[in-house]
């Protein structure tokens, strides 16, 4: 997903008057003060990114100019970043203005790959940012697409990435600067016409990293990107027709949740130590709870019963729309045996009971402030 008005629109979104208005962000580049993003209105008129100042207001004196704020935009991206765990546990922030998203087993649960990318950007639309989006087998052509196709929205069917993007610019490959100026200099300007030469001559000529580039784009070599935060293997989710905002109905969500979750870890016998229920809200933003245990649990009642302060402690609003519950660390619990009739298990019991305090009081007072048994 690429955000390509990110800076205006974070502008815009806290003064909504600005949006109609022509308005640039600009920043010291090579010498001078530089365009790097345009509302639609300034776009109008010519005025585009690169631009500089001067020749912007050559076009347009009454333009309207903010300061680029890079770290600012940088901790939206990481927010927005976030804000996509709704569609997968795996994302991660692409420099300024992208973020990843690994839809892989996801896009089910949307109503497939065309819907999915339809939600996504009529959401972000909705939030104030324009959007352009791709699906493709790898990440080097999903970047490719989203910045460059001539559509907005564009999905590579799984195996067709050369038929559906050879028309695109070298430009798309995300090489160094410089190098698709040279490359076009010898009739190479397209994806298509750079991937018909042989590999050993281009990198000659043009380096090592024309070549991974190319290998990166097809999915021959591979790319390292780290989503944030590290997905999990256990995770729930639920999503709602019409969004949750009374503390009762949240909590009976979650207890849903930890049911599921719990059916899994039992599967797998597994037991949750750390736990973290993320909510995404109508207005775009998130809402976290998470909690730890003292020992492996996968006991849906206690764990319901620890996350019951930190939930009713949430500010919610305009409601939930989506739930998700994630085990973020797990140890191995066997299936425990069953008690025999008449027979009390008096040591296990009382191991049992002492952990629900333990977990109830560390969640409450903090991990460090729970330390040993002491006689009283």
């Amino acid at each position: 997903m690429w955000l390509p008005r990110l800076p205006t629109d974070r502008l815009c979104r806290a003064q909504p008057a600005w949006r109609a208005e022509p308005l640039a962000t600009v920043s010291a580049q090579r010498g001078g003060l530089r365009i790097i993003a345009v509302t639609p209105a300034a776009a109008v008129l010519g005025i585009v990114p690169g631009l500089t100042l001067a020749d912007a207001r050559a076009l347009f004196p009454g333009l309207k100019v903010a300061a680029a704020a890079p770290a600012e935009e940088a901790k939206l991206v990481a927010a927005l970043a976030d804000w996509c765990g709704r569609y997968s546990p795996w994302t991660a922030a692409d420099g300024d203005e992208g973020i990843w998203i690994e839809i892989t087993g996801a896009a089910h649960l949307h109503g497939g790959e065309a819907a999915l990318l339809a939600d996504l950007r009529r959401r972000l639309g909705k939030l104030g940012f324009a959007s352009r989006a791709a699906i493709a087998d790898t990440p080097g052509a999903a970047w490719a697409a989203a910045r460059f196709h001539p559509d907005a929205a564009v999905i590579a069917p799984p195996g067709g990435t050369i038929a559906a993007l050879s028309a695109l610019p070298v430009q798309a490959l995300r090489l160094a600067p410089l190098l698709p100026e040279a490359l076009a200099r010898v009739g190479l300007d397209t994806i298509g016409a750079l991937l018909a030469v042989p590999r050993a001559p281009l990198a000659a000529r043009f380096g090592a990293g024309v070549v991974a580039r190319i290998e990166q784009f097809l999915g021959t070599l591979g790319e390292s990107i780290s989503p944030r935060p590290p997905a999990p293997d256990w995770r729930a989710r639920l999503a709602f027709a019409e969004p949750l905002g009374r503390s009762d109905d949240i909590l009976a969500a979650c207890a849903r949740l930890i049911k599921r979750l719990c059916t899994r870890l039992a599967r797998d016998q597994r037991g949750a130590r750390r736990l973290e229920l993320v909510l995404y809200l109508v207005d775009g933003q998130t809402r976290r709870a998470a909690i730890g245990t003292s020992r492996p649990v996968r006991e849906p009642r206690h764990l319901h019963q620890l996350f019951r302060e930190p939930l009713l402690a949430l500010e919610l609003g305009f409601g939930v729309e989506v739930m998700v519950l994630a085990a973020r660390e797990t140890e191995p619990l066997a299936a425990e045996p069953l008690a025999l009739p008449g027979v009390r298990a008096e040591g296990a019991e009382l191991a049992a009971t002492l952990g629900l305090l333990l977990d109830r009081l560390a969640n409450r007072l903090g991990e460090a402030n729970v330390r040993r048994f002491a006689a009283r």
